[in-house]
């Protein structure tokens, strides 16, 4: 059964709750927990100055088994401060494998408690919704992965609410679980960036066809680079059809999607404007822009220098 939302009207177009981006360095208020086979624990570091970022780093060890619950951790709110979500919420995750990790697969189950009365998550009262997210050994790659689930996809645990999330989240729980390997079997990821996004799509911009015509398909380099706060990036394409132009940052997480949509032979130019992105300013920093039409893609470098 899926999560049913009832949540209040949202003005903005699109939202971002942070629940928690380690930013502080400060994971104290993250609590672990082990299992039969092994314990686990962590905090928050900094060993990949090439990410430039704080973040989650844990780790368990031990025999595997597809049985087996290997450990997990949880932070819970304090009365005053539950999220009330945006509208049409999706929890976003960056989720990391570390090279080292011996496991041949495991799941991590991500569970959202909601509180309706402003006193804390109460069994028999409030809903839990989980959302399982599948991992292997190819994932095993030191990549960071941006994961977004509507909540409209996570499984009600039937905990005794009304079957309905209310909008106020106060408590996150992550478990490592359905571990398979063999003796020593070792499991070490990073979390980071852990918030909830309106599920209402930013307004994509409108490109401006220009007079010439194009002899190739092609992503042109943005001018100016470095920029701030707006940048012009021109692009062409032979045959009618979808273009997608979208703005990553250094992890390879979006920041924006500028267009997508259908558009006619030509070449085109858009503006990407940094100061005023999903309603606040993008920091300083290193982005990609990508381009796909057809079986066309192309990315390149920006840097944004406030």
């Amino acid at each position: 059964m899926a999560v049913v939302l009832a949540l209040g009207s949202f003005s903005a177009a699109s939202a971002q709750m942070m629940f928690d981006d380690f930013e502080d360095g400060d994971a104290s208020d993250w609590f672990f927990f082990g299992g039969n086979e092994a314990g686990g624990g962590g905090g928050a570091v900094g060993d990949r100055p090439a990410e430039g970022a704080f973040y989650l780093d844990t780790g368990w060890g031990g025999a595997g088994t597809s049985s087996v619950f290997y450990g997990g951790f949880f932070k819970n709110l304090e009365n005053d401060q539950q999220l009330t979500l945006p509208a049409d919420p999706r929890l976003q995750i960056s989720i990391l494998v570390q090279t080292g990790t011996t496991v041949d697969n495991f799941s991590v189950e991500i569970t959202i408690r909601e509180d309706t009365d402003g006193e804390g998550y109460e069994e028999g009262e409030d809903d839990s919704f989980q959302h399982v997210l599948s991992f292997s050994q190819d994932d095993v790659d030191d990549t960071w992965r941006r994961i977004s689930t509507p909540l409209s996809e996570f499984r009600n645990l039937e905990t005794g609410g009304d079957g309905t999330f209310n909008g106020n989240v106060d408590e996150i729980v992550i478990v490592i679980a359905a571990v398979e390997g063999g003796e020593m079997t070792d499991i070490q990821i990073d979390f980071d960036e852990i918030s909830f996004d309106s599920g209402i799509p930013t307004a994509i911009e409108e490109a401006t066809r220009l007079a010439d015509v194009p002899s190739v398909a092609e992503l042109e380099h943005a001018y100016p680079n470095p920029f701030n706060p707006t940048t012009m990036i021109t692009f062409s394409i032979l045959s009618p059809g979808d273009v997608e132009i979208a703005i990553f940052n250094s992890l390879g997480q979006k920041v924006r999607t500028l267009l997508d949509g259908p558009h006619a032979t030509g070449r085109y130019a858009v503006t990407w404007d940094a100061s005023t992105d999903a309603g606040s300013a993008v920091s300083s920093g290193i982005y990609f822009y990508r381009m796909i039409t057809g079986d066309f893609t192309e990315t390149h470098r920006i840097v944004l220098a406030r």
